[in-house]
């Protein structure tokens, strides 16, 4: 019974196999061979262009079909999307035998050549080991079949999106700094009365530097361009002043090596005399630019201390005295039909609580525009620099009365510190300096600087005064003060 069962089994298998074999020979041997496209790259950075000459400048097109010429007949497989993320080509029938693949090119949803497989030893063949033409490959019967098929382009070398470009890719990349400077200095008039910087068209203690940038190497050596590394004018002759765009030097950067560097910034003095290395610091061209610039990509410094810069003015206003800080009334972060407070700068780094900006100034502090009557009080800080009071001290109180047109704004110290001047701006219309001595405030624009406090005490001040708000549309105002004590 056993020997029948199998012998059953057997011959059943056997009828199955036959079947099978008969339905299969009744499609004329044609069987289903499909390709994989592999894009070995679409980056060669030759600078003298693909060294085989049919290689196809690469394209950011979309791969759509291929033509493949199998033994003189030119077949056109279409891509399909949804297979290997899109890689692979619609199945083709051919006859179970031996074919030579003479042409593999890849066209784009817009018909144009992007990528195709290089001749059998050829250059890029031989140096990237790629399955290229003129390769025999086999159907085989009862199987279904897939061929990689390596494909390539060429791409020109340069970098657009940062303005340089990459010479001789394998040794030498050349990098690039931008640099942006001010001057923050109460003589405006000394700087622009004559001499260098007198068409540059603005008005108060904020404006850009010019200068000059020198970048050695460790043995002292200059590696950058000597004739074009000041903003004074641009290269064409045509004047720049500093203003519309950051000076950006070009540096190399030896692929395999750390280059170790240093750039040096140089003051242009109104007189056209150099005031030297006012900027001294060492980088390496591998890390990161960012460590070096900041997020937005231009390396920032300031000569002159309004602006809160580290660097001392060759000439201008001094610091504040030792044991003092300059100091602001910081005015709520609101924007609402009777109250909108602003920082003066528009870099986002420097404003760390996102308020709106006057944009009238790098330098840090804060002003409001108020629209109705009412009691305000604010805090006031000292040494916040870039707008961070986390870093600053709460030193007092300043408040605002204001009622149809009379204005009483009074400065209260805390206890430990002390007024050795104050500045109020209090105006119908907006700021547009910041520059302390140039602060007014009333109908009749009386000037707002006080260094020597009229009432004999300097925890407390109290001004009352008029302002009109003729469109109303709000009175701005802003509260400055130097502020002493023994924490500082």
């Amino acid at each position: 019974m056993k020997t029948f069962k199998r012998l059953t089994t057997f011959v059943v298998s056997l009828l199955l196999i036959v079947a099978f074999s008969s339905c299969e020979k009744q499609s004329d041997d044609l069987q289903s061979i499909s390709f994989n496209v592999q894009n070995v790259t679409n980056s060669l950075k030759k600078a003298t262009g693909p060294k085989d000459i049919d290689t196809p400048v690469c394209k950011d097109d979309t791969p759509a079909y291929v033509l493949v010429e199998i033994d003189n007949v030119v077949f056109r497989l279409d891509i399909l999307s949804g297979l290997n993320d899109g890689t692979e080509t619609q199945v083709l029938k051919l006859d179970v035998g031996t074919y030579t693949l003479q042409s593999f090119k890849v066209y784009s949803n817009l018909d144009s050549l992007m990528w195709a497989t290089p001749n059998k030893g050829s250059y890029y063949a031989n140096l990237f080991g790629i399955n290229g033409v003129d390769t025999t490959f086999t159907v085989e019967a009862f199987k279904k079949s897939k061929f990689d098929i390596d494909v390539l382009c060429w791409q020109a070398y340069s970098y657009k999106d940062f303005g340089f470009n990459w010479f001789d890719y394998n040794e030498i990349e050349v990098k690039t700094l931008c640099f942006f400077g001010d001057v923050c200095v109460e003589d405006f008039d000394l700087w622009h009365e004559t001499g260098l910087y007198y068409n540059q068209p603005y008005d108060g203690f904020d404006f850009p530097a010019l200068f000059e940038v020198i970048i050695t190497n460790e043995a002292g050596d200059v590696v950058n361009d000597l004739t074009v590394n000041a903003n004074i004018e641009h290269p064409d002759g045509t004047p720049w002043m500093g203003i519309g765009s950051p000076l950006c030097i070009e540096y190399p950067n030896y692929i395999g090596v750390v280059d170790n560097y240093k750039f040096s910034i140089n003051l242009f003095l109104p007189n056209g005399d150099l005031f030297p290395v006012i900027v001294d610091q060492a980088f390496t061209a591998e890390e990161d630019q960012e460590n070096i610039t900041g997020d937005d990509g231009i390396f920032d410094f300031v000569v002159g201390s309004l602006c809160d810069g580290d660097t001392p003015p060759p000439g201008g206003e001094e610091p504040p005295p030792s044991g003092c800080e300059t100091a602001f009334a910081k005015f709520s972060n609101v924007d609402n039909s009777y109250e909108t407070g602003y920082v003066f700068t528009n870099k986002a780094k420097d404003n760390p609580e996102s308020y709106l900006n006057l944009d009238i100034a790098k330098r840090w502090g804060w002003a409001v525009n108020i629209k109705r009557d009412g009691t305000y009080t604010y805090d006031i800080w000292a040494a916040a620099g870039k707008n961070d009071t986390s870093k600053g001290t709460l030193v007092g109180d300043f408040e605002i009365v204001r009622t149809g047109k009379s204005v009483k704004i009074t400065y209260t110290m805390d206890s430990g510190y002390t007024m050795d001047e104050l500045h109020i701006y209090a105006m119908d219309t907006p700021p547009t300096s910041t520059a302390n001595g140039k602060y007014k405030y009333g109908d009749s624009a009386t000037k707002g600087v006080f260094e020597s406090l009229s009432n004999g005490d300097e925890t407390n001040f109290i001004l009352e005064f008029e302002v009109t708000d003729y469109d109303s549309d709000g009175i701005w105002f802003i509260a400055h003060a130097v502020v002493c004590s023994p924490s500082f």
